[in-house]
Order: C-alpha cells, then sequence, then structure tokens
C-alpha cells in the first residue's frame, strides 16, 4: 500500500510538471504571436493605415505575455521541486540538473464499467486482501472460544516398552534362593537375568508392553471466563464485519468517483481540443482583417489570449485525465501492474 501511494504521488507529480511545460511552451508561443502583431503593427503605422493607439497596444500585449511566460517559468520550477521531493534522485545529480518529461498526455482506451474495477480492486488491493484475512482470523478464534463454552472428553492412550535386568545378591532374604536349598527350587526367569545389555535387548525386542487407556472427562464448575472471551471475541468479529463492509464501501466510493472524473476529463479534453481549432481559425481570420485596417490590435491580442487559454485548458485537461487514470488504477488496485513495478525490483542488491 505503501508503494502504491508513493507511485501515485510520482504520477501526480510528474504530470503537474508536464502541464507546467505544456503551459510554458503556450505562453511562449502567445509572446511570439504578440511580439509578430507589435512588428505589423509598427509597420503599418509608417505606412499610414492605422493608428499609434495600435502600437501601445501592441506593445502592451507583449508586456503582458512576458509576465505570463515568466509565471509559466516559476509554475516549472515549482512543480519539478515537488517531483525532486517525492522521488529523492540520485545523489550524482548537480544543481543545474533539470528533469524534462518526455511522455505526452495521452488519451487511451478505458471501461467504464464501475463492475469491472470494483472485481479488479477486491482482488488485488491490498487493504481489501488483508481486512479479508483478519475476518477470517477472527472467524476461526471465535470457533475456538466457543469449544471452550462445551464439555471437554479426551481419549487418552498410552504406551511404551519396559527393558529390564540383573542378577540376585546373595544375602539373608535370598539365600534359598542361591544355594537352590528351596523346595520346589527356584528359579529366576532367564529373560530378566543378566546384566545391562540383557536390560538394552529386552527394551529392544519389545517383550514387555505398558499400555493404558482411558477417557477423560472436564466439566467446568464455573465457564464464565470462558463465556466473556467468547462474548469478547464475537464482539472483535463483529468489528472486522464492519471495517471489511466501511473499506469496501469507500473502494466502491473511490472507484465509482475516479471513473466520473476520468469520463469528465475525456469530455473535457475534447471540448478543449474544439475550442483550439476554432480559436486558430478565429485568428487567422482576425489577422487578415487587421491587415486591412478593419480591426485594432487590441482585438487580435484578445483572440490570441483566448487562443493560449484554450491550448492550456486541452493541455491541463489531457494531464488531468492521465491524473485521473493513475488514480483509478490505485482504487482499483492495478497501478503497479500496469507499471511493471514489483518490491522485489526495488530492493537494492547488497
Amino acid at each position: 500500500m505503501r508503494l502504491e501511494q508513493i507511485v501515485g504521488e510520482v504520477e501526480v507529480a510528474y504530470w503537474t510538471l508536464a502541464l507546467a511545460y505544456k503551459e510554458r511552451e503556450a505562453r511562449a508561443s502567445s509572446l511570439k504571436l504578440a511580439e509578430d502583431q507589435l512588428a505589423d503593427s509598427t509597420r503599418l503605422v509608417r505606412l499610414g493605415t492605422i493608428s499609434d493607439l495600435d502600437v501601445v497596444e501592441a506593445r502592451a500585449g507583449v508586456g503582458r505575455m512576458r509576465q505570463q511566460l515568466i509565471r509559466a517559468e516559476q509554475a516549472i520550477a515549482e512543480a519539478e521541486g515537488r517531483l525532486r521531493s517525492v522521488i529523492v534522485g540520485d545523489a550524482a545529480w548537480r544543481s543545474d540538473d533539470v528533469i524534462m518529461p518526455v511522455d505526452e498526455p495521452e488519451i487511451t482506451q478505458v471501461s467504464y464499467a464501475v463492475a469491472d474495477h470494483l472485481r479488479l480492486a477486491h482482488d488485488n488491493r491490498p487493504d481489501v486482501l488483508a481486512a479479508r484475512k483478519q475476518l477470517e482470523a477472527e472467524r476461526a478464534a471465535l470457533g475456538v472460544t466457543a469449544n471452550e463454552l462445551m464439555p471437554a472428553l479426551d481419549l487418552v492412550v498410552t504406551g511404551g516398552l519396559i527393558g529390564f535386568a540383573g542378577q540376585l545378591d546373595r544375602n539373608y532374604a535370598t539365600s534359598g534362593v542361591v544355594d537352590g536349598t528351596l523346595n520346589p527350587v527356584y528359579v529366576a526367569d532367564p529373560e530378566v537375568s543378566g546384566g545391562v545389555m540383557r536390560a538394552f535387548q529386552n527394551l529392544v525386542t519389545g517383550g514387555n508392553y505398558a499400555v493404558s487407556l482411558g477417557l477423560r472427562l472436564e466439566l467446568p464448575l464455573d465457564n464464565s471466563a470462558a463465556q466473556a472471551r467468547h462474548e469478547r471475541q464475537r464482539h472483535v468479529l463483529g468489528q472486522a464485519r464492519i471495517a471489511e463492509r466501511a473499506l469496501l464501501a469507500k473502494v466502491d466510493s473511490e472507484v465509482r468517483t475516479s471513473l466520473a472524473v476520468l469520463r469528465g476529463d475525456e469530455a473535457l479534453q475534447k471540448a478543449a481540443d474544439e475550442a483550439v481549432t476554432v480559436n486558430e481559425r478565429l485568428l487567422a481570420g482576425m489577422r487578415k482583417r487587421f491587415s486591412v485596417g478593419t480591426i485594432t490590435s487590441f482585438d487580435v491580442l484578445r483572440v490570441a489570449e483566448e487562443l493560449t487559454r484554450a491550448q492550456i485548458d486541452a493541455a491541463r485537461a489531457r494531464v488531468s485525465y492521465r491524473i485521473s487514470l493513475a488514480r483509478l488504477a490505485t482504487a482499483d488496485g492495478t497501478l503497479l501492474q500496469q507499471l511493471h513495478i514489483a518490491v522485489s525490483s526495488l530492493r537494492k542488491p547488497n
């Protein structure tokens, strides 16, 4: 989960930097257009077809575009700093190194079926899998505490081998046996007559067995402690169920929200591209009208600024789409799979 969070932060920071570069590109193009407009206005004033006010308006437009370009440069520096803070780059980086985004924020084909993404989330999200395992563990623990409430009947079986041997001592108690004066004569069992080796031989040959079989019944006089443990575990199991349901509800909300935002970003991208096309045509027409003196520089620069905003909006819509796509992949647990990232691949060799 922590790895997915870090990768998601890198995705957002990377595409934010890409957007900053796209905005600078649009601002630079707008400045170039304003400078061209200033040059055209200066030329037409000399020819006497327009007034000096058009030159002033064009010069003011150049000043505004330069300020906007500087702000775009600042936005790049801030976005790069945020990206550096999450990737913690190579120690060999120099102070003048810069990060240049190379990926284009392309629109890809995505399934908008909620059920498909929810199924992926239930199968892949580590928090969902952990909650499921926790619920299974608590359910098993409840079974253990339930068994403690019941009488215990145990079948006890023990078995073993006995190996012994020895020789009779010659003393007052055994004199009749040793001397053979008893009537009838007592003869020691040859199976147990001998030393240590005879005892070991009797043990390994299994000549003597000791087996016991019995039942043991335990009836607690008071099982209040076991009952308390069972009730407490039942409560813990209920909490685990609630936690799992709450998590699944959260996952459902995240997936649905991500899909809705992603669909909106795709629609915004199409609308923004159409706006760029329209404003490009409008700007071309306005510049023609300016060349014949029917409109002022203010009119041309106004359309140019609208074109710049449309270009930035189009870039923002594409970047927002990529960020929303990463958030959707985080919501359904497929972000690392899509980027072919595994925990094992991040371990540094010794």
